[in-house]
């Protein structure tokens, strides 16, 4: 796909897609790809068959309750089986399905009900309390809980993890607006007729949302072709996985790189995905054993836990075959760390970095994409089917080489925000050959062998001045990538904060090597710094930390430090 060219710039392969829904595409590649077992919750397995009987009964129900065609029905569920029935049966009647928190607030649901003009939204048992207040003051006319019992209640021979899944259940309110599961699939087996609704790529199937460290999440628009072009460029992209074994889902669904790329993508390629509800950093081995993995497409905060956990020191990864890591950036001397680590507990793999946009259904390059090609120091070659460019400011393409803002192109673009025409419109461009650009905040730069490479965040710069007064760009995604290549730090976070002479300045947060003393190291990297920086970029200060803070996405909460740096 990729040429030769002076330009920063990579135009991606049309990709075939049927005139169908996600629900239509997956039976129709499931004579050639799907596993017979396609997801897995615990010791519960979900099998093509149970899906297309159990998503008809559900989308009968749905029909039943009210549901039309074009409705957004949101779900505040964990990683579940009967989550991906739920979706299913949406899909197939036309309706959208918005993943939210499972970790909403009451508040929060009540804004997604008013947001979306929500008459009906399933909910887990952690929330059906909440349930009579949200119905009262929304314009919820139903609700359906779903508990854990509902999930794993048949299970035989329940593990620990298990066990405490069903510890979380909690009775279903009676109230005659709020459905327990058991009578929502009743009234799905006593309607008749077909739920279907007519097969269109073009409508809209899902809402998910950003995971940004600034501002609120945005909800994203997705049809059922931008999701059908994204599993399709990702199952020709990583031709070398090949078919059956375990993925296992770690982000959670509420973003496109968990419930997309995760969860979806495994399904259609032949892979069971592998569900974790009860996922925590501090229960990642627990799951690791439940399923023995041969995929893992998790977070760098998943990988990194795994560095200094003690529970990990005798772990056995030997099943591990493939590592991905995706939602946020791996530095190079954090994969070196990682790929050791496999290593040392018996795997082969190596960790594979990538990125993307919820925007292009989350996922847009990865150094897996070159079967036995390895460049750690990258974020990959473009996935196929995926158009690419690099821009300065009045959006001319860069010079191969030069650093630019990340835009990509191709039909897995969002269709839009939701209800939201102001934000789209400053993400969205149409350029002079009809083709349409989402223009990304990520800054970058290829290379003459296409290999795609992670420069810092637009909105991860501040405006400093020198001690002439002279104003300067300082970009914290670099300066933390030096403070790690010193070797003498393990975690790095650089935030702005305040001064009187200078405006603002740079600040470390590290977490120094084992063994280490925190003042003998931070003189040494203040050394390092001052041959590999300009001086106004080199951070002022250290503050040791544990551990770097984590937003609800498992992102670096930048946010946190900044408000720490402005406080201290």
């Amino acid at each position: 796909m990729f040429k030769t060219s002076s330009e920063s710039f990579i135009k991606g392969a049309k990709l075939n897609i049927p005139n169908t829904t996600i629900y239509g595409f997956l039976l129709r590649r499931s004579a050639i790809n799907a596993s017979p077992i396609v997801a897995r919750c615990h010791e519960e397995e979900l099998s093509l068959s149970r899906l297309e009987s159990e998503s008809e009964i559900y989308a009968k129900a749905f029909r039943k309750l009210g549901v039309k065609e074009g409705e957004i029905v949101p779900l505040c569920l964990p990683p579940c089986n009967e989550a991906i029935v739920a979706f299913f049966a949406l899909n197939r009647i036309g309706a959208v399905c918005t993943f939210v928190s499972a970790a909403s607030s009451m508040d929060e649901l009540k804004g997604y009900v008013r947001r979306f003009g929500s008459k009906l939204m399933v909910v887990s048992a952690a929330h059906a309390h909440e349930l009579p207040s949200i119905i009262e003051e929304c314009s919820l006319s139903r609700s359906v809980v779903i508990t854990p019992e509902d999930s794993l209640g048949m299970v035989r021979d329940p593990g620990a993890l298990t066990r405490a899944f069903l510890a979380t259940s909690a009775p279903v309110p009676q109230h005659k607006r709020i459905l327990s599961l058991t009578a929502f699939r009743s009234l799905g087996k006593n309607a008749v007729g077909n739920p279907d609704a007519s097969e269109d790529k073009d409508r809209a199937a899902f809402i998910a949302y950003t995971s940004g460290t600034t501002g609120d999440p945005k909800a994203i628009l997705l049809s059922n072709e931008n999701i059908i072009a994204e599993v399709q460029s990702l199952k020709a992209t990583l031709i070398q996985f090949g078919p059956r074994g375990n993925a296992l889902q770690v982000v959670p669904f509420n973003y496109p790189y968990g419930f997309i790329v995760s969860t979806l993508f495994p399904m259609f390629v032949g892979r069971t995905a592998s569900l974790t509800p009860m996922l925590t950093l501090s229960g990642v081995l627990d799951y690791l054993k439940m399923y023995r993995p041969y995929l893992t497409l998790a977070i760098p905060s998943f990988y990194s836990y795994m560095l200094n956990a003690p529970e990990f020191e005798n772990a056995d990864l030997s099943f591990l075959k493939y590592a991905i890591s995706g939602g946020d950036k791996l530095d190079t001397v954090e994969k070196e760390r990682i790929n050791a680590f496999f290593r040392h507990h018996g795997s082969s793999c190596r960790i594979n970095d990538g990125s993307g946009n919820g925007e292009g259904c989350g996922a847009l390059t990865n150094t897996a994409a070159l079967f036995r090609k390895y460049n750690y120091t990258s974020i990959g070659h473009v996935n196929y089917g995926v158009s690419v460019k690099f821009v300065d400011a009045e959006g001319r393409t860069v010079p191969m080489g030069k650093t630019g803002r990340f835009c990509f192109a191709g039909q897995n673009v969002m269709m839009e925000y939701y209800n939201a025409p102001r934000e789209t419109a400053e993400v969205l461009y149409r350029d002079a050959d009809g083709v349409t650009w989402f223009h990304t905040d990520t800054l970058g730069h290829m290379d003459a062998d296409g290999w795609v490479y992670f420069d810092g965040r637009e909105r991860r710069f501040f405006i400093t001045f020198d001690a002439s007064g002279s104003p300067y760009k300082v970009y914290c995604d670099h300066v933390q990538d030096v403070v790690k290549n010193s070797g003498l730090v393990e975690a790095c976070a650089v935030v702005q904060t305040p001064d009187p002479v200078r405006c603002l300045l740079p600040k470390a947060y590290i977490r120094v090597a084992k063994g280490m003393d925190f003042n003998e190291a931070v003189n040494s990297i203040r050394a390092y710094c001052e041959k590999e920086l300009q001086s106004y970029a080199a951070p002022v200060s250290y503050v040791a930390i544990s551990d770097l803070p984590l937003t609800a996405a498992g992102k670096v909460d930048y946010r946190a430090l900044e408000r720490d740096a402005v406080s201290a």
